[in-house]
């Protein structure tokens, strides 16, 4: 499960990001573009609130094919990543965050997510 809220990496706000909202539970969500965009463009971490042992994984399907995937850990940020959408009808993203106890919180974050599309 995802929710779409304000993540907070490196101190600073990214709005209208896309969240993981257990840890240690694979989450996904999808996007029916209907082949009228053309890029995508996004930051890739975790948010500050993950505790310091966590790691995750972020993967970006476009129509079935990963078109960009990523390991992350505490403190590292893949920052405004593009990925070249033209003629995708849908895509996904599948994300885990992981933290080694059980009572530990860590969160995937697709960070303030943008789509170029002409139509």
């Amino acid at each position: 499960n995802v929710f779409v809220t304000n993540a907070v990496i490196a101190t600073e706000n990214y709005a209208a990001s896309i969240v993981t909202d257990k840890t240690g539970t694979p989450s996904s969500v999808e996007y029916t573009l209907g082949k009228k965009c053309l890029k995508l463009r996004a930051s890739y971490a975790l948010t500050d609130d993950s505790a310091s042992d966590s790691t995750g994984i972020a993967a970006l399907k476009v129509d079935g094919n990963v078109a960009f995937a990523s390991g992350l850990a505490i403190g590292q940020l893949v920052e405004d990543h593009e990925v070249n959408i033209t003629d995708a009808f849908r895509i996904s993203y599948e994300l885990t965050a992981t933290a080694t106890a059980a009572d530990k919180v860590s969160r995937v974050a697709v960070a303030t997510p943008e789509v170029l599309c002409t139509k």
